[in-house]
């Protein structure tokens, strides 16, 4: 007999945050649901203006226009499920617990968590792929794509190649696109990307200047030109059990907390073909032979950038 429902266990595993999500806590704050697993989203482009005065008495002028592109998505969905064996419950509570139902829900929670952590770090390695111009899962599997600028090459052995100017021209380039301040900036930087702008020699002498302890935290780079450093060791097993980087090693992102992230949930799929609007459902059910009880996982989530003109992006050499 299964002692917790379905419900209960929908509610435990959307509260609980087995991991840390910090791209999406950054850039994909709007979140939502929907009822549908595909939507239709406009993804803004151009340069917003201003508008412009005119007298009293005179006819009005005509709006023009954001220019946007309307693009239809499929909402990736995600299940995963796991079983409690006689074994596993057999004798089972866990010291300081003072009953048999205390310790079973912690044997639920860690199933629930697994499952969920693999899940979350997903979404956040679909998110940083959104960054890029496509939205891709664990498998490689390309979701959604969209046009971005160009990755631009630099050079940070070269002396010609100034990180300071880079982020400086970064910064104004991000701003004209969001037509006014760039919001908070952050540059995520794959593993050699970030040694080579550490060690770059503009940035040495700037460590070593009065700005240095406004740029170094916990002996890392932090900050320059006003814009976040983030080092990016963050890797995932591929299919293969290789580990890959969430950000390619001599990559560099630099994006706006306004570039427009959104992170939506499509409807998941519960049993008897009901659907449920929820960004994680639990289900259960009894199976006979071999005896236990399985838990199954669902989410849909699509993290979506609506103005990936805004990111810009390096190549390091």
């Amino acid at each position: 007999m299964i002692p917790f429902t379905s419900t209960q266990l929908t509610g435990v595993v959307n509260k609980r945050r087995p991991v840390r999500t910090p791209i999406l806590d950054a850039h994909f704050t709007a979140r939502r649901q929907v009822g549908t697993p595909q939507i239709q989203l406009d993804v803004l482009r151009d340069v917003e203006g201003l508008a412009i005065d005119i007298s009293h008495g005179v006819k009005s002028t005509r709006a023009k226009n954001v220019g946007w592109d309307t693009k239809t998505f499929t909402i990736p969905r995600f299940s995963e499920h796991d079983i409690l064996t006689a074994n596993d419950v057999l004798g089972l509570r866990a010291p300081g617990q003072v009953n048999r139902s205390e310790a079973l829900m912690g044997l639920y929670n860690r199933k629930l968590d697994a499952i969920r952590r693999r899940f979350d770090r997903t979404t956040e390695y679909m998110a940083v792929r959104a960054m890029q111009g496509e939205v891709v899962d664990g498998g490689g599997n390309v979701i959604a794509t969209y046009e971005m600028e160009p990755k631009v090459t630099i050079k940070f052995g070269d002396s010609t190649d100034d990180p300071v100017d880079i982020f400086d021209d970064a910064a104004v380039a991000i701003s004209r696109k969001l037509g006014g301040e760039p919001g908070n900036l952050i540059a995520y930087c794959g593993i050699n990307a970030y040694k080579k702008l550490r060690n770059h020699d503009k940035v040495q002498q700037l460590l070593t200047g009065p700005q240095g302890p406004q740029m170094i935290e916990s002996g890392e780079v932090r900050r320059i030109s006003g814009i976040t450093i983030r080092r990016m060791p963050n890797v995932f097993a591929d299919l293969n059990g290789t580990d890959q980087p969430f950000v390619d090693d001599d990559t560099i992102i630099i994006a706006s907390d306004d570039m427009g992230g959104e992170l939506i949930y499509g409807p998941c799929e519960g049993s008897g073909g009901r659907l449920a609007l929820v960004n994680y459902l639990v289900d259960t059910w009894e199976e006979k032979d071999p005896p236990g009880t399985v838990v199954r996982v669902e989410t849909n989530p699509l993290p979506i950038v609506t103005r990936p003109d805004s990111v810009r992006r390096f190549k390091v050499t």
